[in-house]
């Protein structure tokens, strides 16, 4: 933590905890506390330096012979490497691998849940799925070669989050396919408009 033992010892350890740690693990601790219970939490803490880092904490009670509660032992490993890990598996089983947008399980996932969403709204906003297809994608791959057809998909896809950088969901479908989910649009010409700059945008 880039703390000494004189800077440490004697101190609770909430000197660590900072503006995003969370408020849920703190109140698990102290409720722990107050049943003399067991707990273990993860918390983003923050380091001397005032780097924030991910701290698995361990606090057990102590008791003596007459079963009373003397002191509680606590026990901090930085975890930060586990989290960063666990969340870069979690990025990558959602993300296609070629251009980073959104899979189709990714895809399916979020247009389920904005239907139940557009489906529970007053209003009456346009809810559109824009289906996009490269013509001719195939016989220029075959002929150019996997890293050029790699290439083009990329640039497609960085095309497509410069239009619709507001929308929800933009996804690779497969292939040479893409889907984009486009939400909370007010007037038909609105998505009409979205449509010409995209498919301007991919020429």
């Amino acid at each position: 933590t880039g703390y000494n033992a004189v800077d440490v010892i004697g101190r609770n350890c909430r000197f660590l905890q900072g503006s995003e740690t969370s408020q849920d693990a703190v109140l698990a601790l102290r409720h722990a506390i107050s049943r003399q219970e067991e707990v273990r939490v993860q918390l983003i803490n923050y380091r001397k330096s005032g780097e924030r880092f991910w701290n698995e904490l361990f606090l057990s009670p102590v008791r003596n012979e007459q079963n009373i509660v003397t002191h509680y032992i606590g026990v901090q490993h930085d975890v930060s490497q586990q989290v960063a890990n666990k969340e870069k598996l979690a990025y990558n089983a959602s993300r296609d691998g070629l251009t980073g947008l959104a899979n189709r399980n990714t895809l399916e996932t979020a247009i389920a849940e904005l239907v139940k969403q557009h489906r529970s709204d007053l209003d009456e906003n346009i809810l559109a799925t824009l289906f996009i297809d490269l013509d001719g994608f195939k016989p220029l791959n075959d002929t150019l070669g996997l890293e050029v057809g790699d290439a083009i998909l990329i640039e497609v896809a960085r095309r497509l989050k410069r239009t619709f950088c507001h929308q929800e969901v933009i996804s690779r479908f497969g292939g040479d396919e893409y889907v984009v989910v486009i939400s909370h649009l007010q007037k038909i010409t609105e998505l009409t408009e979205l449509v010409f700059e995209a498919l301007t945008s991919i020429g």
